[in-house]
């Protein structure tokens, strides 16, 4: 929540809107509060933060198990479009109509349009979103794999 905090703290206004718009409530609150935080200590500054743009210098801890196709489909039912599509493409090699084919065709229709106008997610950027899908799949008692 940090690094995404950081991050956050230098997106144009407008950007950072749609970011946290795009967010389950208590998440964007969190990142609200995060982002509180990172101004306050004046860490919000493009060359302090451009290291975690290009992953420079950036570990990120990898999940135990990949983002499977199951658990996007269970993730679309509960997050919205916006961010189920930072989600998909943070875990496809840049060819979604696989994973697009399995969701509910209004949520698929809505993810599609969010991937047309987003860029690529900088490598850090995509673990960290695959990390975050991970561990909110991962939260919802629904979705655990039963042994």
């Amino acid at each position: 929540m940090r690094k995404s905090a950081l991050l956050a703290s230098v997106m144009r206004s407008g950007q950072r809107r749609r970011l946290l718009a795009s967010l389950p409530i208590a998440m964007a609150e969190q990142l609200r509060t995060q982002i509180a935080l990172v101004r306050r200590h004046g860490w919000d500054e493009l060359s302090l933060v451009e290291p975690l743009l290009h992953g420079q210098e950036l570990t990120v801890t990898q999940t135990d198990a990949d983002l499977g196709l199951e658990e996007i489909v269970q993730l679309s039912h509960i997050l919205s479009a916006a961010t189920l599509s930072r989600v998909v493409m943070a875990t496809t090699a840049g060819e979604a109509s696989f994973v697009l084919a399995a969701l509910d065709p209004q949520i698929a229709k809505a993810v599609c349009a969010e991937l047309t106008t987003m860029r690529p997610l900088p490598p850090a950027l995509a673990a960290a979103v695959r990390n975050a899908a991970q561990t909110h799949a991962a939260a919802v008692p629904a979705m655990r794999a039963l042994p």
